[in-house]
């Protein structure tokens, strides 16, 4: 009974060392993962550019490189995978995390790959379940990151490898470090200025400095009825037009005809207001 006890206990250990962070075999295998400084062509990281909350973050990463992996390790003589990221920010920043790589996915802000900054997480499911979160590094630019692998200790490795591109599950950033970043990784905004642009036609585009404002309905309306209504004038015809002279008849000479039109006969004759105040301006006073 004691023995079948033990072999169990024996079973389930194996299996935690198995699916613990980093651990998988196909972790020691995997292409992509160096150690800085030992063979050639090995890339190195910089942190040119970094903001310092950053650099910090990424210089005491760098200091842990060649620790040996140990599952629930945590110093020197031997650290895990989660054990690596929570010194690095506690002893970096004094940002205290959990203590597992689940633990520290729950913990961080979900953030796409194209927006890690140098200090964020980078999780991979290396055990049997894909979606079960296993391991997690330490992202520090150029598609590189910083994590305790359990063949390997410490190292840096290349995430857009087949492995490392098949394993990844998702990134977090810790909102404490965001918040000391602040704007620092922010791209800023470019200014557009109209004035600058040209229409596909080749016209140039001037900014529009105002709009006329519209007419309140009520004073349109006043304005309207203080307007003095012009009407058109009636067309003026012809007063007088001479018809060509016809042909002599019994060789006597015809002189010419003038006709009036009608519109100069009723313009010449007077109304008959007008007629009655003629005639009474012709009478003398002793006759009315």
């Amino acid at each position: 009974m004691l023995k079948r006890i033990t072999l169990h206990l024996l079973i389930v250990s194996v299996l935690a060392i198995l699916t613990a962070c980093g651990s998988s075999k196909t972790t020691r295998v995997s292409s992509g993962s160096y150690i800085p400084g030992k063979g050639s062509g090995t890339p190195t990281v910089s942190t040119a550019g970094m903001a310092p909350q950053s650099a910090a973050l990424v210089d005491k990463a760098l200091s842990w490189i060649g620790t040996p992996y140990r599952y629930g390790g945590n110093d020197r003589n031997g650290i895990d995978c989660s054990g690596l990221v929570l010194r690095v920010y506690k002893d970096a920043l004094g940002i205290p995390l959990p203590r597992s790589s689940r633990e520290q996915r729950d913990y961080c802000t979900s953030v796409s790959k194209d927006g890690l900054v140098p200090g964020d997480l980078i999780f991979f499911a290396t055990g049997k379940n894909r979606k079960t979160v296993s391991h997690v590094g330490i992202f520090v630019g150029d598609n590189q990151m910083i994590h305790a692998s359990a063949s390997k200790g410490v190292i840096v490795s290349d995430i857009t490898t087949p492995y490392y591109s098949r394993t990844y599950v998702g990134s977090g950033v810790v909102d404490s470090y965001h918040a000391m970043l602040g704007d620092s990784y922010r791209k800023p905004v470019p200014e557009i200025h109209i004035s600058k642009l040209e229409s596909p036609a080749g016209f140039s585009l001037t900014p529009v400095e105002g709009l006329p404002q519209p007419k309140h309905p009520k004073q349109q309306k006043q304005s309207e009825q203080l307007a003095p209504s012009v009407q058109s004038a009636p067309s003026v015809q012809s007063v007088s037009s001479v018809q060509p002279a016809p042909s002599v008849q019994s060789g006597h000479a015809v002189q010419p005809v003038q006709t009036v039109t009608a519109s100069a006969q009723s313009a010449a004759q007077p109304s008959a207001e007008e007629a009655r105040a003629s005639v009474l301006g012709s009478l003398k006073e002793k006759d009315l």
